[in-house]
């Protein structure tokens, strides 16, 4: 795409950080309903994870989803906010952390759910910057529903994961020789772009 200087995606979120994910854990189902959409900027994605009181620590995030039934069919009903979310005001849909399972601390019941962004109950509000421009904002759900097949989050025995996400490590090149102790050459490893799973316990 550089080289042919084709424009920028609109959906880089989507692409980085979403599309390997579902790629790694997703359904089939999953697979189909959201990377082609989201290859053709049929939908655009936003990332949900810094709050107001937490910043990036998603240990101390407050945004809880809890199941409106009993059983894994029950849809999750969410309330919070999140804030510096890039594409906020455009976008369709968001992939977001949500503290799903009652009475968790830290990192512990943690799930990445996928919320409809035009549903009632998710309002979406600029952030103005010095710049004029408005590339983020906040996210408020009142109630925002989503349903179990648009989340990772499952009903697990202790020590079981309750989250997977897919993030890049940034290609750095190879450090300079440098002789060693022993007076041979050695030489650091460069850091390959590889999608690593996380996993949230």
């Amino acid at each position: 795409m550089v080289r042919a200087r084709a424009p920028q995606t609109v959906n880089p979120l989507g692409l980085t950080f979403l599309a390997p994910t579902v790629m790694a854990i997703g359904t089939d189902q999953q697979r189909k309903e959201i990377i082609g959409p989201l290859l053709r900027s049929e939908v655009i994605w936003c990332q949900g994870f810094s709050e107001p009181g937490a910043g990036s620590d998603l240990a101390a995030l407050s945004t809880r989803g809890v199941r409106d039934g009993d059983g894994d069919a029950a849809d999750f009903v969410v309330n919070g906010q999140k804030v510096w979310t890039t594409n906020a005001v455009h976008g369709d849909k968001i992939f977001t952390m949500v503290r799903t399972e009652p009475g968790s601390e830290k990192h512990r019941g943690i799930s990445m759910l996928l919320i409809d962004m035009h549903q009632p109950g998710v309002e979406a509000r600029p952030l103005k910057q010095m710049s004029g421009a408005s590339e983020f904002g906040e996210v408020f759900f009142t109630d925002a529903r989503c349903p179990p097949t648009s989340a990772w989050a499952r009903s697990v025995t202790a020590g079981a994961p309750r989250c997977c996400c897919c993030l890049s490590s940034a290609a750095r090149p190879a450090s300079p020789s440098t002789p060693s102790s022993a007076g041979s050459t050695t030489r650091s490893s460069p850091w390959p772009v590889r999608w690593a799973a996380i996993r949230i316990r």
